[in-house]
């Protein structure tokens, strides 16, 4: 028999769907063992024997040959033990908003809390983004709507408006960014920024989209709004329908696009994490019926147009959602557990039981905050 190894090992890399993920040492190491194990069989007499091991081989090869592995590195709570909705991060550090206006940094690489900056008169600090000036920006959510933007080590307000609930914001590499909030007369609330925070002010109101009766947004992590290039997705809820309204010029217009997504009071979507400006995710369902699992997750590849259901494997209830940058890894959490996926929902399993509100992730690390200002880190 005629078995040229190298250029079937060579063959075969491209279709291992793990093999991105892994370390490059290991995947080698475990290439070099099944190498030299099949070049022993080929040295025997009687290779027809051991046909069916060398098939082996490569069947695990190509299906169990570098399993995606993750670790825990950390796990406890800020100092302040508050609960922490808002997170992301930057270089080695991470940034956590938490109720009573408090905005812990916790290094991830040491494994540490460096600091911790209240903001007087904040009641709940539910979003926060780095913008590209690396500057922090973070909104309450409450009595007043507030955006905060920090100055050396303080934080200033540069946007104040009673009786306005703020939901979610985003910004973007080029200094745009919006927040948005519950609607007010009929019409979601949308503010923008053109100079990476430092000023916000109304969008045009001829521009705002339109709210359902009982429609508003959640939030519950800061995921319910993302920006992708000139794309806004804004998931809503508690209305008769679910919907996803999405804008493709900055939020100068706007579709609204029906989901399958179980709808009513308390239900709706939750997070939203997209991709590409065509391939995304959508997940939630109750926080008062926390074990309704059965249409809460949802995948589409057509901008919103039509969705599948991607809720089998999740045990009800997610309030935040995350995805890589191509939608092999995505990440859900919420009071029912964390769960991740490496086939875009056709398969979740779990990751831990302990209760999270957020989750974000850079491209080794998972980052998890929740309840009485719990912090997980996971390497990957």
């Amino acid at each position: 028999m005629n078995l040229n190894i190298n250029s079937l090992i060579l063959i075969i890399l491209p279709l291992n769907p793990y093999w991105s993920i892994n370390p490059i040492p290991l995947n080698l190491l475990i290439l070099v063992w099944i190498k030299e194990r099949i070049a022993a069989i080929m040295k025997m007499k009687h290779k027809k024997k051991y046909r069916f091991t060398i098939s082996l081989f490569f069947a695990l090869l190509l299906t169990s040959c570098n399993p995606f592995s993750i670790q825990l590195l950390y796990q406890g709570e800020t100092s302040v033990k508050t609960h922490a909705r808002a997170l992301d991060y930057q270089d080695s550090l991470l940034y956590i908003g938490s109720q009573k206006g408090n905005v812990t940094t916790f290094d991830y690489v040491n494994l540490c809390e460096v600091d911790n900056v209240p903001i007087s008169g904040a009641e709940d600090l539910r979003g926060l983004v780095i913008g590209p000036q690396k500057s922090i920006i973070c909104i309450n959510s409450g009595k007043e709507g507030n955006v905060y933007l920090q100055n050396d080590s303080a934080f200033q307000t540069v946007f104040k408006q009673s009786d306005l609930f703020l939901d979610g914001i985003c910004i973007n590499d080029q200094g745009i960014g919006f927040a948005f909030g519950d609607p007010i007369d009929s019409k979601f609330s949308i503010l923008k920024t053109v100079d990476s925070g430092v000023t916000w002010h109304w969008m045009d109101t001829n521009c705002l989209p339109n709210a359902l009766v009982n429609e508003a947004a959640y939030a519950a992590s800061n995921c319910s709004m993302q920006l992708i290039d000139s794309t806004i997705y804004i998931g809503t809820g508690g209305g008769a329908v679910t919907r996803v309204l999405k804008s493709t010029d900055m939020g100068e217009s706007w579709q609204y696009l029906n989901t399958p997504m179980v709808a009513g009071a308390s239900y709706g979507i939750y997070a939203l994490s997209f991709w590409n400006a065509q391939e995304g995710v959508i997940t939630g369902g109750s926080y008062l019926d926390s074990s309704y699992c059965d249409s809460m997750t949802f995948i589409t590849n057509d901008g919103g147009q039509s969705w599948t259901n991607i809720s089998k494997g999740l045990p009800g209830y997610m309030s935040s959602i995350q995805s890589s940058k191509d939608g092999k890894l995505i990440v859900a959490t919420g009071r029912m557990g964390t769960y991740y996926s490496l086939n875009q929902g056709e398969k979740w399993k779990l990751l831990t039981k302990r209760a999270y509100y957020t989750v974000k992730f850079s491209d080794s690390y998972v980052f998890l905050s929740g309840k009485n200002g719990r912090i997980g880190i996971y390497s990957f």
